[in-house]
């Protein structure tokens, strides 16, 4: 942020802000003031989706970008889309990708990286190309170690991550179509 002396007092603009506030005696409170918003927004910022995702692939040097999209009747959605570093030519046809979103275990709908972490959440890794999307793995909000180790799993072979992806989904709709089956 900034500080400016007006007169007898010094007032400070944070960053972010659009208008000076503050009526401080010295530069030394001003400072401490700016010190303690910053801590504070960090303590915030730290513990968004996005951050704690950012975080957890940080080690790993994979590079993330954010996308975002608002979805008529449903609100603002926002994810983090990891990227290939190395691009060779792909078997299974267009250019895979991964994208990471949290959502309440109870909203199918909920797709964001823009709140805090709760322990009702769950981590979705959403694998596709230009033609197909399908779940990948969920993870507990928690297991953030467990959705790095995925993410890095796919980065190294998307298409054995795919095929495992696609294997699960195929005996999740038999489970489901043997369990309809037995009920009638």
């Amino acid at each position: 942020g900034y500080m400016a002396r007006r007169a007898r007092i010094w007032q400070v603009l944070p960053l972010g802000a659009t208008m000076w506030s503050g009526a401080f005696a010295s530069s030394e409170e001003a400072a401490d003031h700016l010190l303690k918003a910053a801590e504070a927004a960090d303590r915030h910022t730290a513990h968004r989706a996005e951050w704690v995702l950012r975080d957890a692939l940080a080690e790993c040097g994979l590079p993330l970008s954010r996308g975002s999209q608002a979805v008529l009747g449903q609100g603002p959605t926002s994810w983090m889309e990891i990227e290939q570093l190395h691009r060779p030519p792909y078997r299974m046809g267009d250019e895979p990708y991964l994208l990471v979103y949290l959502r309440r275990q109870d909203d199918e709908d909920e797709m964001t990286v823009d709140r805090e972490v709760t322990d009702a959440d769950e981590w979705v890794a959403l694998l596709g190309d230009d033609d197909t999307q399908l779940r990948g793995a969920t993870f507990a909000a928690a297991d953030t170690a467990a959705l790095a180790a995925y993410v890095v799993d796919w980065h190294r072979d998307p298409e054995a991550t795919w095929t495992a992806a696609l294997a699960a989904d195929h005996a999740h709709r038999l489970a489901a179509l043997n369990a309809a089956a037995t009920r009638s």
